[in-house]
């Protein structure tokens, strides 16, 4: 389906979603294989409600562009190398993971640590609806909660555009956050 979607450019490529604990990554390899094959992005879930295996699995299985989550592999920083050295993007939902339960709150969000270590970023909501959340207001909790400055967010913005499954040529029509200069090299842009 997703195949057969490609041509007509509605389908940029496939994920999977859900309960990690439900089924191995390794049961989704042929899928994954054939749709790299065909030019097809992937993403999937892992490292949200599960440790840093699963997202081992998804790397040694499925070898996604992007992971939705991940928060995990904090706990491995082996991992973390991995998935600098792959380029491997996070989708990161801090609102979702505290309701979720996926991440207590407790301790500081993965999230400042990903982004010093220069990990691939991209800062999303997860379900808006189901989590009552905007990306405005992830962008506003990482300001007020997680010692984000303006010129990390704008960095933080337009690395998502950087790592989205968009093609490198619609990347470049996408804008800029204004500032964006600023903020990649170090200056305050203001948000």
């Amino acid at each position: 389906w997703a195949l057969r979607l490609q041509a007509s450019g509605s389908v940029l490529g496939i994920g999977i979603g859900g309960d990690e604990k439900q089924r191995p990554a390794a049961e989704f390899a042929p899928g994954y294989a054939r749709a790299r094959a065909h030019g097809l992005r992937t993403t999937v879930h892992a490292g949200e409600t599960c440790g840093p295996q699963s997202v081992w699995d998804a790397l040694t299985h499925l070898q996604p562009d992007r992971i939705g989550h991940g928060i995990h592999a904090i706990k491995d920083p082996r991992l973390l190398d991995e998935l600098a050295r792959r380029e491997v993007a996070l989708d990161l939902c801090p609102t979702s993971n505290y309701k979720t339960g996926a991440w207590s709150g407790a301790a500081p969000h993965p999230i400042r640590t990903f982004f010093d270590r220069g990990l691939r970023l991209s800062l999303s909501t997860d379900d808006p609806g189901i989590f009552n959340c905007t990306l405005l207001g992830e962008y506003e909790w990482l300001a007020t909660h997680a010692g984000f400055s303006s010129a990390e967010l704008h960095r933080l913005a337009n690395a998502a555009i950087d790592c989205s499954l968009l093609s490198p040529l619609e990347r470049t029509s996408v804008g800029r956050l204004p500032g964006a200069a600023a903020a990649e090299t170090g200056g305050d842009g203001g948000v």
